[in-house]
């Protein structure tokens, strides 16, 4: 499913076209400072992506090609993560579960560094976890000193795995007194902050960037937590991450579940339930600073942790010793009911790649069909996209022009900006044409034809194309004049021939 949905080679989407944009004008030097475009991902994530554009090239497959790489590499780090910690029946509801959950699928095809996350995250844990219990051997050590200074260069979450298993590793050694492991640790954990730091020395001005924060202002915790007007959070977003990316049966069932489980891997071991836990209550935390959202696809490097209490819940059904023999079938029947959306979901992108905004066959025909005095008049919310395949199919940006008209204050601006074009136009429009209730496409489209004639369009998934002819200039006293005499012909259908000469010039 992830191959068939990478090799589709579908067209970018806003956000993957704004960090692409990003990556093609600047330097490599210049990636260590903000993104532009309201864009933030991992230097290092930024780093290999633009090695892949100077090594293959400018487009969709290489791209995409690093978080495929980690979406497949999920699978068998999941499994072998999972054997170790829970046995091989909770390893296979696990895999299967990250298998078809439609969230990692799409990410495992999204040049954005959220799959990346998820491998990371499974990566560190495994590398932490020995023989049922985080290893404190010197060798294990110094390789998570290696890999854990590195992992947050690629990964932001990765921080939040490090501290998890940094306060395991910590918390075993001090109960072993096992000192010398521990002071090992704990210059291990210095390398890590200092990594870290480095890093949010070049990004720590986006985390005060204002359109981010309102953008994700429903995913961060409400601080101080617990207020009786806040309980909204608690009761929506917490139960929302077994919805997305989970993809669980149902969000409240599926958190007894997870509780339930929780409760029963504390009675098996306490050092794993705290390793899977400690990462998600720190974003939790973070998320009331305004730091780090807690949810959506922001959580994706969490779904195994949230899911092995969960396998390990069905799993205490189908083993446990029921008076009632066919009580431990519906451990069959929960885990069937879980999986069935979820895989439905994902065997539709064996056919029907999950596309977004096919903006690329959109530009692709405009290359072919405009000519050269034509003129672009593009929707803003889809400038990014059109403007990153616009540099590829080589259209003339002195013909593009953006539309002001994004808010519903400011669709009068539809008319000026219309009014103000003459001859062959084509509007364009992205998967952003219908927002808050408003069709701006719709709006373009009726006040074009007032004005011109419609004489061709190109409709895909999230993107389209209407090609108009409007008549030469004329100023908002013509149209008045118009309308006025068109009401005098309604009236008086001879009206026109009694016009003198010059009144019809005017």
């Amino acid at each position: 499913m992830r191959t068939r949905s990478y090799l589709a080679g579908v067209s970018l989407w806003n956000d993957e076209a704004a960090l692409a944009g990003n990556l093609l004008a600047k330097p490599i030097s210049a990636l260590f400072a903000p993104l532009d475009v309201g864009q933030i991902a991992p230097i290092g994530f930024c780093l290999v992506e633009w090695v892949c554009i100077q090594v293959l090239g400018n487009n969709e497959l290489s791209l995409r090609l690093i978080p495929f790489a980690a979406g497949v590499a999920v699978l068998p780090l999941a499994f072998l993560f999972s054997l170790r910690t829970v046995g091989p029946f909770c390893a296979v509801l696990c895999l299967a579960q990250l298998a078809v959950i439609p969230e990692a699928i799409h990410h495992a095809n999204n040049m954005k560094p959220y799959s990346l996350d998820l491998a990371i995250a499974i990566g560190l844990m495994l590398l932490a976890w020995g023989d049922g219990s985080v290893v404190c051997s010197r060798k294990r050590l110094l390789w998570l000193a290696f890999f854990g200074s590195i992992a947050s260069w690629f990964s932001f979450s990765a921080v939040f795995v490090l501290f998890g298993i940094g306060a395991v590793v910590m918390i075993r050694c001090t109960l072993k007194e096992h000192w010398r492991g521990l002071g090992l640790f704990l210059g291990i954990s210095l390398v890590w902050i200092f990594s870290f730091w480095v890093q949010y020395q070049f990004l720590q001005s986006q985390t005060k960037d204002l359109y981010l924060l309102n953008f994700w202002e429903r995913y961060f915790m409400p601080f101080p937590p617990f207020v009786p007007g806040d309980a909204a959070f608690f009761s929506d977003v917490l139960m929302r991450v077994f919805k997305t990316p989970l993809w669980t049966l149902g969000a409240r069932g599926a958190a007894v579940f997870f509780l339930v489980g929780c409760i029963l891997i504390w009675k098996r071991n306490r050092q794993l339930l705290a390793m899977i836990l400690l990462p998600l209550i720190l974003n939790l935390v973070v998320s009331g600073f305004h730091k780090y959202p807690f949810g959506e696809r922001l959580l994706l490097y969490g779904v195994l942790n949230l899911y092995i209490p969960i396998a390990v819940f069905l799993e205490w059904i189908w083993r446990r010793k029921w008076r009632v023999g066919w009580l431990r079938y519906a451990a069959i029947l929960l885990i069937v009911l879980n999986l069935a959306k979820p895989t439905v979901e994902a065997a539709r992108c064996l056919v029907y790649p999950i596309r977004i905004e096919e903006m690329k066959p959109v530009v692709a025909y405009l290359a072919d069909q405009h000519e050269s005095d034509d003129t672009f008049l593009v929707h803003n919310p889809a400038y990014i996209t059109f403007s990153y395949y616009q540099n590829r199919f080589n259209i003339a940006p002195a013909s593009v022009k953006v539309s002001g008209a994004i808010t519903p204050q400011t669709l009068n601006n539809i008319t000026e900006e219309l009014s103000s074009l003459t001859g062959r136009v084509w509007l364009v429009f992205g998967h952003a044409k219908k927002l808050g209730g408003t069709d701006y496409e719709k709006a373009f489209l009726n006040e074009a034809r007032k004005r011109g004639q419609l004489i061709d369009q190109r409709i895909h998934t999230g993107a389209s194309t209407y090609l108009f002819h409007f008549l030469e200039k004329r100023g908002h006293t013509y149209f008045l004049l118009r309308e006025l005499t068109m009401q005098k012909i309604r009236c008086d259908p001879f009206f026109p021939y009694r016009l003198s000469r010059q009144n019809r010039a005017v």
